[in-house]
């Protein structure tokens, strides 16, 4: 008794884990059973049920998936996206019975003999005729969306051929509601002159038939894989929840890289670099009746970025600028030495730098932060300091050699301001001190 109910069991769960299995059908009609992982446009993961292995294979190189839960993904190239194939209605009919659905998606075909009595919006004899035989035809394909297009010739005025069509359009649909069609496996739509295809007047009054979907068909668009140079395994999703979901190909393939993928712009950075900069307003420390000593500095930076995107990045920056004269005050009458004048500003700007990529390389950078400032002027007579931190800001605009590669190089321009404050303000008699330059460093990426 025992065995028997053994042998039963065992009777029952083989065909069960048989129709459990994912199947994928290669353009060589080879058929290998399998689970599928993961699928994208252009690489398929599976773990082979033969050999136990975890595989790949170039999407392209498919015809179709078959997941277990019944549903069928075709593989079409992705040159076939958004185009729609005009056929035969013989071979229409023919995929439609047999349940060739690879030749129906995407494809429509023209009837003539959907007929309407002239001018109006009853059917013919023979289009009833003929509507009855394809109604039949829907009925035995329950889980095919039809999209019927309804078009006219080019006799009389194009407002009155679309309003004709429009109603022939309501009147078919009813037709067909009325006789056991579901109305979400049908869509009737006027056109009326818009879409001539010929001369003559009967080819343009027809009756186009396409299907627009299928209950449990998806379709995959195929591109070329290019894998890396050095490619690494690829790493299998757990769950075929998410196999379902690649299906659809809108999620990034991050094994990849056709070109330049989102990956290659994501990542943190730092850069060194030089700047050299010159005022834009006469030097405040400098005597201007006198001269205005060396306008122009040198300095350096250092700077952290993170890459969130191709377009966008984010980062902080310090930088040291540093500007120097020295003056030596002369007699009017004798040309000598009355005193000697040395005055020094250091400027260390700390600021939020958010980079916006305009173009692929080409960026705009607003700069915002405070800056240390300190003036040390010293003379024959006196030497004092002035020490403040100050709020700035400015912009930046370069360009990024070898952005995607180990080492980018930045050149760049900027503006700053530092507002002044304070002693400072009061002594000298401005409230800001402007300054633009140049800028070039060299980063390294740090993935």
């Amino acid at each position: 008794m025992m065995r028997s109910a053994i042998m039963l069991l065992f009777s029952f769960t083989l065909p069960f884990n048989t129709l459990g299995q994912d199947h994928i059908l290669t353009t060589d009609s080879v058929s290998i059973s399998c689970r599928i992982e993961s699928a994208t446009s252009r690489l398929v993961h599976f773990t082979n049920l033969n050999t136990n292995h975890q595989d790949s294979l170039p999407t392209l190189r498919l015809r179709e998936l078959h997941y277990a839960d019944s549903l069928r993904v075709l593989i079409k190239p992705v040159s076939q996206r958004g185009q729609l194939k005009t056929i035969a209605y013989a071979d229409f009919d023919k995929a439609f019975r047999q349940g060739a659905y690879a030749n129906l998606l995407h494809a429509k075909t023209s009837r003539y003999d959907l007929t309407f009595q002239r001018g109006q919006v009853t059917l013919t004899t023979e289009g009833r005729r003929q509507s009855f035989l394809l109604i039949t035809l829907l009925k035995s394909r329950a889980n095919v969306q039809l999209k019927l297009t309804i078009h006219t010739d080019t006799i009389g005025k194009a407002v009155a051929n679309k309003a004709l069509t429009d109603r022939r359009a309501t009147a078919l649909l009813n037709f067909f509601l009325a006789n056991g069609i579901n109305s979400r496996q049908l869509t009737v739509e006027g056109r009326g002159e818009s879409e001539v295809i010929s001369h003559s007047q009967a080819l343009n009054t027809r009756v186009e038939l396409q299907v627009t979907a299928i209950d449990g068909l998806k379709e995959l668009y195929g591109e070329t894989y290019i894998p890396y140079s050095q490619a690494k395994p690829p790493t299998m999703p757990a769950s075929s929840g998410e196999a379902r979901g690649a299906v659809s190909a809108k999620q990034p393939n991050k094994l990849l890289r056709p070109g330049k993928q989102k990956s290659d712009y994501r990542f943190v950075s730092i850069s060194v670099g030089a700047t050299s900069a010159k005022m834009l307003i006469k030097p405040i420390w400098i005597d201007p009746k006198v001269g205005y000593g060396f306008s122009f500095s040198s300095g350096g930076f250092v700077s952290v970025d993170l890459s969130l995107s191709s377009r966008l990045s984010v980062g902080v920056q310090g930088a040291f600028h540093q500007w120097s004269s020295h003056i030596n005050y002369l007699d009017a009458t004798s040309g000598s030495s009355e005193f000697k004048l040395g005055s020094t500003l250091q400027l260390i700007p700390l600021q939020l730098v958010p980079r916006l990529y305009v173009l692929k390389s080409l960026y705009v950078a607003p700069q915002l932060g405070i800056s240390h400032m300190l003036l040390t002027v010293d003379n024959e007579e006196t030497a004092y300091q002035i020490d403040q931190w100050h709020f700035s800001y400015g912009i930046e605009v370069g360009f990024t050699f070898n952005r995607t590669g180990r080492i980018p190089i930045t050149l760049s321009s900027f503006y700053q301001t530092a507002a002044i404050r304070g002693h400072w303000a009061y002594w000298y008699g401005v409230s800001q001190a402007s300054y633009a330059g140049v800028r070039l460093g060299l980063a390294y990426k740090l993935n």
